[in-house]
């Protein structure tokens, strides 16, 4: 009798796990799936930053080195020439005589009506004399012009800036 006791005892610890080991087991599996979803976002979110930091280096790249080459090809600062009023915008007469405006819409940058970047938050141009300091208003003494775009994708912003000297002021 004594051994089927013994019997009956070590068929009942070897049918399966308590609750007590179950829980244990899920608890050490939830720990180990959170370390390993953050670790998952954390590299999701390192790619997508770059990503977007690719995307506006590349269109700001693209858009500063086409706005300096138009404007090294500024025909003059005759009053037909050059329009430097308001300071968000910039139109010009290029050496063909090809009228050459660039503006802000929305958030495109636009050179007359074709699109040439996208997620631009900020665009500015301003004048300077031939000191390299001096800001000026007047279309006669620009003898520099600075070029600033801003962009931003998500939470990642980058500012681009030029200055040029237009070959024939």
């Amino acid at each position: 009798m004594m051994s089927r006791h013994r019997h009956d005892r070590a068929a009942a610890s070897s049918r399966g796990f308590t609750l007590i080991e179950l829980i244990v087991t899920i608890m050490i599996l939830a720990i180990v799936a959170s370390i390993g979803y953050r670790m998952l976002e954390r590299g999701l979110g390192g790619w997508t930053t770059t990503k977007n930091l690719n995307e506006i280096d590349w269109q700001g790249q693209l858009a500063i080195t086409r706005l300096s080459s138009d404007l090294r090809n500024i025909r003059s600062t005759a009053s037909g020439d050059l329009t430097i009023s308001p300071t968000t915008e910039i139109t010009f007469v290029d050496l063909y005589g090809t009228t050459i405006r660039y503006w802000k819409s929305g958030a495109t940058l636009m050179r007359n009506s074709q699109p040439l970047a996208d997620n631009i938050t900020s665009l500015g141009f301003s004048y300077v004399q031939n000191d390299g300091k001096t800001v000026t208003s007047t279309r006669s003494s620009v003898y520099y012009v600075i070029a600033t775009l801003a962009f931003t994708v998500d939470a990642n912003s980058r500012t681009f800036q030029t200055t040029v000297h237009p070959r024939r002021l």
